[in-house]
């Protein structure tokens, strides 16, 4: 309801109509999606930031 932007319940789930084809659909668009994002690493090794900050 958050991300839809409905208030109630009641209003949410009058237009709540989803088959089972759509869902897969999503989840299949959702997986695309993912698997073309770039693959960039996040994590530094805590050995380089000490030699970084020896120097």
């Amino acid at each position: 309801m958050k991300i839809s932007g409905h208030r109630t319940a009641a209003i949410f789930l009058r237009y709540d109509i989803t088959t089972e084809a759509d869902i897969r659909d999503a989840m299949r668009r959702i997986q695309a999606h993912i698997a073309a994002q770039p693959v960039k690493p996040t994590v530094v090794l805590l050995e380089s930031v000490a030699e970084g900050a020896s120097r």
